[in-house]
């Protein structure tokens, strides 16, 4: 995932219980460091959140993100 690409969360994670919320959840990509930065537009209005994995800013997130649209 890289700057500018708009992403949704994965049926698979979707689908698990108690993330049944981000359920047509669309974001963009507004920021890769020093965390991968997602402004999100959910069903209850928008929300910016931040992705840090162990191994840096987009580690793990492509397990559960989707690009649906490339920048």
């Amino acid at each position: 995932m890289k700057l500018g690409d708009l992403v949704k969360f994965t049926q698979e994670h979707s689908s698990k219980p108690g993330f049944d919320y981000t359920i047509g959840w669309k974001g963009l990509v507004v920021a890769e460091a020093p965390a991968l930065t997602i402004f999100w537009s959910t069903g209850d209005g928008e929300t910016i959140g931040d992705w840090i994995g162990q191994d840096g800013p987009g580690e793990m997130a492509e397990q559960v993100l989707e690009v649906i649209f490339e920048s």
